[in-house]
């Protein structure tokens, strides 16, 4: 078995838990990146990563970011419960991994 980073799983959680989403600004393209900076040592794709501010300089996405910015800080209802459930795997406390997981892991990293 292997011991995983805490301090790293804990400095993830204070940036991508379930509260942390936003739409413009901490999205999945921004986990991406920092999943693949952590497991891997490299970047994604600029394009990826500049996907959203190059939508916002364009004439039609200045014209969408209120609308984008208001459903993203919109009242959390029932989607924050449901992110809180899908995001168990993501928040664990646990420091080792099986060599089943570890595995899965590899597979992981093989296919980023």
């Amino acid at each position: 078995m292997r011991e995983s980073n805490a301090p790293a799983q804990t400095a993830g959680r204070a940036c991508f838990g379930a509260h942390d989403y936003n739409l413009l600004r901490n999205n999945c393209n921004h986990f991406t990146h920092a999943a693949s900076r952590f497991l891997l040592n490299t970047d994604i794709p600029e394009d990826i990563i500049n996907m959203i501010p190059t939508l916002l300089n364009t004439p039609l996405g200045r014209m969408m970011q209120p609308m984008l910015e208001q459903m993203t800080t919109g009242p959390h209802t029932q989607v924050t419960q449901r992110v809180q459930e899908s995001c168990v795997g993501l928040t664990s406390t646990k420091t080792t991994l099986s060599e089943d997981e570890e595995g899965d892991l590899i597979t992981i990293q093989a296919m980023m």
